[in-house]
């Protein structure tokens, strides 16, 4: 994990600052395959399933439900 976040300003925080932990998690399960997503996809995230998919958006956001169902 990092010690420390560069902020958007150009400072640092330290590594105990707690969104820097939090960050710093996040990317540790990301490098295993987890993915956090939200529970409700946004209206961006539909019409892009129903596009790649080549389905209607009603579809898209039935398939996107069924996969948040399959990680409980």
């Amino acid at each position: 994990m990092s010690t420390s976040t560069k902020r958007s300003t150009g400072g640092f925080l330290p590594a105990s600052d707690p969104l820097s932990l939090s960050l710093d998690f996040i990317e540790e399960l990301s490098k295993t395959g987890i993915v956090l997503s939200p529970v409700e996809p946004t209206d961006l995230m539909v019409s892009r399933g129903a596009s790649a998919g080549n389905i209607s958006p009603e579809q898209a956001k039935a398939v996107y439900f069924a996969m948040i169902a399959l990680s409980n």
